[in-house]
């Protein structure tokens, strides 16, 4: 199944405002607001000398997001905290069409969705080693598709939606000998399907998709040696009903998003942070993962056995910094059929100046050795691409 695609425009740009207040001693208020927009455009061609645009399958991308939170929190005193947030988020999708032989665009998708959310975390100290935390979260969520139709837009039997889900957790934190902590967890964990899953156009959507739902359950321990090395480490397993999963065949074009009735997941994550010296900080952080579909046949995608990060920091005069990463990814199934991508190293580099207290600036590369690799069939990965960013602080 051979594809031949270029993309002359991929840009994604964001601008956000975040802020603290200390309204009292006990009183913290804190809010950002944000918009991110990404445009794209592919060419498909029929042959790899790129002579030649396909009769269908260009096009381009027009997405937004935008949205902020509000977080307020209060210290009833030194064993009593009550944190609350609401949050909402818009999100835009449009897609275009390309007539091959034209170079005409017509809006071919159009899906928006709004997200609003709710929560609370209660901190309590029974005993001055002990933390026990609480927490409830509420999410509501509406989706408008097709929202400006003429007759190029695909019809498909898509109605508004709106759906809601509730999610808690509660936690024990044990602090056994000065920055030496033991903690436990228990959650409840349940996400939407998101806008791709149910509405792809690819092969075969499913509007009906239902969220996701997961029992997580976690131990572990982080601490600090010597005022130096940090580590933080933990098991966990989660089990998981309607896992929103990808199954079907590309070539067969009948792929689509389902609900697998029951997934168990298990794995250890590992983190530790070094202060080598004045001038050098590293890290790493590595996780294992395992999973088990039960009595369903379907390979999952996107997650590997195994992945992990390095990087280090470092700030030869006041001011800048220079941070080079590595980051490693295991054998994974990237399509349903059971095609597997296999593992891959890539690297990124980033610069930071910090001009003032208030101001900084700073650029960098990612996948600085243009690695070829995908996480979907036939769908690679940017390859070496840029950024730069400003950061101010009034």
């Amino acid at each position: 199944f051979d594809r031949f695609w270029k993309w002359p425009d991929y840009n994604s740009e964001r601008v956000y405002l975040k802020g603290t207040a200390d309204v009292t001693d006990k009183l913290q208020v804190s809010g950002v607001v944000y918009y991110d927009w990404h445009k794209d455009t592919v060419y498909d061609y029929t042959t790899t000398d790129m002579g030649r645009l396909r009769a269908s399958g260009s096009g381009s991308y027009d997405d937004y997001a935008s949205g902020g939170r509000m977080e307020a929190a209060y210290a009833f005193n030194d064993s009593n905290r009550l944190a609350v947030y609401g949050a909402y988020r818009q999100i835009s999708h449009k897609g275009y069409d390309m007539n091959g032989n034209t170079y005409v665009e017509t809006l071919g998708d159009h899906y928006k969705e709004a997200y609003w959310d709710f929560g609370a975390e209660y901190a309590w100290k029974p005993v001055k080693p002990l933390t026990i935390m609480f927490g409830g979260t509420y999410t509501w969520v509406e989706s408008k598709l097709n929202e400006y139709k003429d007759t190029s837009v695909k019809t498909l039997d898509r109605e508004e939606m709106g759906r809601n889900i509730w999610n808690g957790q509660v936690g024990a934190f044990y602090e056994f000998i000065d920055h030496h902590e033991l903690f436990a967890t228990f959650a409840t964990k349940s996400r939407m399907p998101t806008l791709r899953e149910r509405y792809t156009t690819t092969d075969l959507p499913n509007p009906n998709l239902d969220p996701e739902h997961a029992l997580h359950y976690e131990l572990g321990y982080r601490g600090v040696y010597e005022d130096w090395l940090k580590v933080t480490t933990s098991v966990y397993y989660s089990d998981i009903s309607d896992m929103i999963a990808q199954v079907g065949n590309r070539t067969a074009r009948n792929r689509r998003f389902v609900n697998i009735d029951e997934v168990q997941t298990y794995g250890w994550e590992f983190t530790t942070e070094a202060i080598v010296n004045e001038y050098v900080t590293g890290g790493l952080t590595y996780s294992w993962m395992q999973w088990n579909t039960v009595d369903n046949p379907a390979k999952l995608q996107n997650l590997p056995e195994s992945m992990a990060t390095v990087y280090a920091v470092v700030t030869p005069v006041k001011g800048l910094s220079i941070t080079p990463q590595v980051n490693y990814m295991d054998t994974f199934y990237d399509d349903s059929s059971g095609h597997s991508q296999s593992s891959f190293l890539t690297a990124d580099f980033k610069l930071g100046y910090e001009i003032t207290d208030s101001f900084s600036v700073e650029a960098g590369a990612r996948n600085i050795f243009d690695k070829n690799y995908e996480y979907s069939y036939c769908y690679p990965e940017p390859g070496r691409n840029f950024f730069a960013g400003i950061n101010a602080k009034f």
